[in-house]
């Protein structure tokens, strides 16, 4: 069957049927190739409209009877409930099984979600500390820094200790020698006077 027919057994518009078989695909050809594409044109043989009639709850129509039939026997009545009930009961199982798959895609993208915002917490987590981390890394700097001018600054005062020192020394040296002078002259005024 081409997809015109296919479209008047169902009553179905083109994509939905192009839809239908895309989708059922692998059961439609679970024991053979019955659904074809070939140059975007799809074929299904009997057995393929055969288990699309199981899956979309299809009964053909029964041919008309001989009028002397007309009267359906009560056994026959029955199998048509059951073939009503049995085609209810099927299209109810392929909107639990479209909504089944309904949920799972949204438990997916749920999931997704989920792991998104997980992942953008712990970037978040991982710049912080790379901000700490860069924060101590100059802290260290200017530690290092601050030491060095402090270890300068104490060698300039050491010097400065050391020149004052020094400079003390020369001074009390220099107050020495003023006194062995002044000591000299004063022996030479005595030497004067008792010539």
């Amino acid at each position: 069957m081409n997809i015109q027919d296919i479209q008047k057994r169902y009553n179905m518009s083109a994509g939905k049927v192009k839809a239908f078989i895309a989708t059922n695909l692998d059961h439609i050809n679970e024991n053979g190739e019955h659904a074809k594409n070939v140059k975007r044109v799809w074929t299904v043989d009997d057995e393929g409209i055969r288990i699309m009639d199981e899956l979309l709850g299809y009964a053909p129509p029964a041919p008309e009877k001989p009028k002397e039939e007309a009267k359906a026997p009560a056994a026959s009545i029955s199998m048509q409930q059951e073939i009503a009930r049995l085609t209810t009961q099927n299209q109810d199982l392929l909107q639990a099984l479209g909504d089944a798959k309904t949920t799972n895609e949204q438990l997916q993208q749920a999931r997704i979600d989920d792991l998104t915002h997980q992942l953008a917490a712990q970037n978040d987590i991982l710049k912080e500390k790379l901000e700490v981390n860069y924060k101590l890394v100059e802290a260290k700097k200017l530690e290092e820094r601050l030491y060095s001018e402090l270890n300068g600054s104490k060698q300039e005062r050491d010097d400065l200790i050391h020149h004052l020192e020094s400079s003390q020394s020369e001074q009390a040296a220099a107050i020495k020698q003023v006194a062995d002078i002044r000591q000299q002259i004063v022996q030479s005024l005595e030497n004067l006077r008792t010539v």
